[in-house]
């Protein structure tokens, strides 16, 4: 895809859409289903950009991302980007070593980061802040990483319809067929 264009329409659908799914989980997720932990909604949009995107870009994706979500999570700026960028970046290597192409990997891969995100932010706030979190609920955890990967089965949908619509061309060790 050599139009400019197109690619920052690309970049900006990808972008409109994890704000307003993040916005989604955290007004009215919590309003209306208060008792049941909310997806990640960002994680999805953080691999798919991870599997199907040259390292450049989603290094780009990560930093935008995480500087517009910020201000909806609790978590310090400093510790968000450490975290989704950790996590991608895992996310990329587990890609060159094992990549599937299709839903199910990437929906594996969704949940994998999700189930790892918790874990790596108690790990980071442990080394990195003067007072550290102490809490961790394993039903939040257990609920958020399911829910995650249920709902990247249609983000993967979407996505790759925005690929399509935006010409969007894809490194070539990877594809988007349904398996």
């Amino acid at each position: 895809m050599t139009d400019k264009k197109l690619i920052f329409k690309n970049y900006l659908f990808f972008i409109i859409g994890a704000t307003l799914l993040s916005s989604f989980q955290t007004s009215l997720w919590v309003t209306h289903l208060n008792g049941l932990p909310s997806p990640n909604f960002w994680m999805p949009t953080l691999a798919f950009w991870a599997l199907y995107r040259h390292e450049k870009e989603f290094l780009i994706m990560i930093y935008l991302i995480t500087l517009i979500l910020s201000p909806l999570s609790g978590i310090p700026l400093g510790l968000f980007l450490l975290n989704n960028t950790i996590i991608t970046l895992v996310a990329y290597f587990v890609k060159q070593r094992l990549y599937q192409p299709g839903v199910i990997f990437y929906m594996l891969i969704c949940g994998a980061m999700t189930m790892s995100y918790p874990f790596i932010y108690w790990l980071l706030s442990h080394l990195l802040e003067e007072n550290p979190i102490n809490s961790f609920s394993i039903y939040n955890w257990m609920m958020q990483t399911l829910l995650t990967t249920l709902v990247a089965l249609p983000l993967y949908m979407l996505y790759v319809w925005i690929d399509d619509v935006t010409q969007m061309e894809l490194p070539t060790e990877t594809g988007r067929q349904f398996q």
